[in-house]
């Protein structure tokens, strides 16, 4: 494959990562909504939502065993299928209904988010050459514009049914012409790709998933939990616990953009220990914090620290050889995924019983265990 061929490849990638982003950030800007549409409970809202990890993980587990399952095939499937999915949430009547609705939108999503990170593996391989920094912060980019779709819905009374039906039109159309620009980037490559079928037990594979499942962990537990912690610990307002979660963001979009070059430099195992451990310092700092400005500063130190964890564990599992692409990826994507629908409600439950500084450093020990698990074996 030409160098310019690769370029028009990783265009059309970074397209369909930002895309992605706006589907997932216009759904839940619109939680609130959608909850107040059909009078649920926060406990049946929780139950309801559990939809779109257990459809995530499906996914997951489903996407290596399907016929032809390389990456390019899988997000011409995913991609419309998730725009289109978008649409569902919406036009739900009912807990079951909302709750049937997500598992099929995450189910989508879980197709499209393996597919997209294996076909942008196969195309780092062929670079030889970290790019999942900055894909990813394309996908963080279409997170910020699909929330401030969903900003300006609501606040212009736009009801989440037409905002979805909307969103997912315009998604659909402006990636087509995407998804035809895809190269079959494993064929290019002139690897022969090893057959497996669903999750890989390869112990690369393994710790490499250890690695995502605590980087996405410790990401949900900044972002979910460090508003609330200035508001409900420190005694900010509620700008202040607002202005937690931009700045949480602001730091870790800003590394994932830039942080391609540091990947490239860099030992990957000895720089994805060094990011959980900072991490775990900044979730620890987070967690004795007493003012609001010291809070901050450990929020950006999480965002900075945590941004490339997430993206090099599935740029390395789709890598490791004698492992099939989607295979890899689809093992530290899936497992991720469980600590994604475990993790908010955990520290819930422990915040309840022993105050929500102990809980904040739950996600902390699971970034040095992990960090000491990638020491012991970088494969």
């Amino acid at each position: 494959m030409t160098d310019s061929g690769l370029r028009d490849d990783m265009v059309s990638v970074a397209g369909l990562f930002l895309a992605f982003g706006v589907l997932n950030a216009s759904w839940i800007t619109r939680i609130p909504a959608v909850q107040a549409e059909l009078g649920l409970s926060s406990f049946r809202l929780g139950l309801a939502l559990l939809g779109l990890p257990l459809g995530a993980v499906a996914a997951s587990l489903l996407a290596p065993r399907l016929p032809h399952h390389n990456g390019r095939s899988l997000v011409i499937v995913g991609m419309p299928a998730a725009a289109l999915a978008l649409s569902l949430p919406g036009l739900a009547g009912n807990v079951a209904t909302l709750a049937a609705s997500l598992a099929a939108f995450g189910l989508a999503t879980g197709v499209l988010d393996v597919g997209l990170n294996t076909h942008a593996s196969q195309v780092e391989r062929l670079l030889q050459r970290s790019i999942f920094g900055r894909l990813h912060g394309m996908w963080s980019l279409g997170a910020f514009v699909g929330a401030g779709v969903g900003t300006a819905a609501a606040a212009g009374d736009v009801t989440p049914r037409v905002q979805f039906l909307v969103t997912a039109a315009v998604v659909a159309l402006a990636t087509a012409p995407l998804l035809s620009r895809l190269t079959p980037v494993a064929a290019a490559s002139g690897v022969t790709e090893p057959v497996t079928k669903g999750w890989s037990r390869d112990p690369a594979v393994v710790v490499l998933a250890v690695v995502a499942l605590a980087g996405l962990v410790v990401e949900v537990a900044a972002a979910d939990w460090g508003g609330v912690f200035v508001r409900t610990v420190i005694g900010g307002g509620a700008t202040a616990s607002a202005a937690a979660f931009a700045v949480f963001t602001g730091l870790h979009l800003l590394v994932r953009l830039v942080g391609d070059r540091f990947v490239d430099r860099e030992s990957r195992a000895g720089l994805l220990a060094t990011a959980l451990t900072v991490s775990a310092i900044g979730m620890i700092l987070l967690a004795i914090s007493t003012t609001t400005v010291f809070a901050y500063a450990s929020l950006a130190l999480v965002g900075a620290a945590v941004s490339l964890v997430f993206p090099m564990a599935l740029a390395g599992a789709g890598q490791v050889v004698g492992v099939s692409s989607a295979s890899g990826v689809a093992t530290a994507a899936g497992t991720s995924y469980i600590g994604y629908s475990v993790t908010p409600p955990l520290i819930g439950l422990v915040a309840g019983g022993v105050g929500l500084r102990v809980a904040l450093l739950l996600p902390a020990v699971l970034a040095v265990v992990a960090a000491l698990v990638v020491r012991r074996r970088p494969g």
